[in-house]
């Protein structure tokens, strides 16, 4: 009878010893897990950080181009405007109009250009 209790504890212990190891090993994984959260986490707000920036820059880069868009039509309007002036000034100092069915002018040609900066 003692013989067999001290076989029946043995076994107990190994038992106990196995279930030991198994709940380090849960526990090591669960702490690996943890570590891999927080990492996963840290690089999440990484990522929120870069994408924040890049956005900022987009719209930046959005307004300049805003910017030289009407900067460029104003100068391409001015420069059309400055164009026909001149075509105008040079047709009517090289070609005299006659009257002859009611009256004609070029200069009335010249001023419906107009340019409109939205």
């Amino acid at each position: 009878m003692i013989d067999g209790s001290n076989h029946e504890v043995s076994a107990g212990a190994s038992l106990v010893t196995k279930a030991e190891a198994a709940i380090s090993e849960v526990a090591e994984a669960a702490r690996s897990v943890t570590q891999i959260m927080h990492e996963i986490s840290a690089a999440s707000e990484e990522q929120s950080h870069g994408i924040a920036q890049v956005n900022q820059a987009v719209a930046e880069m959005d307004q300049g181009t805003q910017r030289n868009a009407v900067g460029s039509g104003n100068r391409t309007c001015g420069g059309f405007l400055g164009e026909a002036g001149r075509a105008t000034s040079a047709v009517s100092g090289s070609i005299s109009i006659k009257q002859s069915r009611g009256a004609t002018s070029a200069s009335r040609y010249s001023n419906q250009a107009r340019c409109s900066t939205a």
